[in-house]
Order: C-alpha cells, then structure tokens, then sequence
C-alpha cells in the first residue's frame, strides 16, 4: 500500500498521473452515471492539495482529477461534532 499525503498541488498531479493510465481499462471501477474512474479514500482531513483548507484543497483535487471521481472520502468526526 502507498500513501499520498495530498498537502501540495504536486500530490494531487501525482496521484492524478498514478490513476490515468488505468482510467481507460475495462475493469475499472466506472461511476454508472458519469463514467468516471472510482477512487475511493479514507483520510483527507489533512489534504489541502496546498490551497489552505481541506475545503478548498479538496475542490482543486476534484477538479484537477477531471476524469475520476473521488467518492466515499471520511473526515475525521471530531472535525464536525
């Protein structure tokens, strides 16, 4: 198992140049609706994708992975009591 910290600009094109040669394979996991490659986390409070805030961070990642979807991303529940 790997491990991206997602704390600069370069992680998120890291990940993003990591997942897209796969992105086109058949056996993908595909979002139904969109067609988007599926990659799921478990982490993340701590992702600013170096925009500031998880927040922000999290909307660059999504916007710079424009062809995969990130879905089921958990937060740590002390962070929203």
């Amino acid at each position: 198992m790997s491990s991206n910290p997602g704390i600069t600009a370069q992680d998120t094109r890291l990940l993003k140049a990591y997942y897209a040669p796969f992105a086109k394979n058949p056996h993908m996991l595909k979002h139904p609706r969109t067609g988007e490659v599926v990659v799921s986390t478990f982490s993340g409070e701590n992702s600013t994708s170096g925009q500031g805030t998880m927040e922000n961070g999290w909307a660059y990642a999504k916007a710079a992975l424009d062809v995969i979807a990130l879905v089921y991303t958990y937060t740590s529940s002390l962070r929203y009591p």
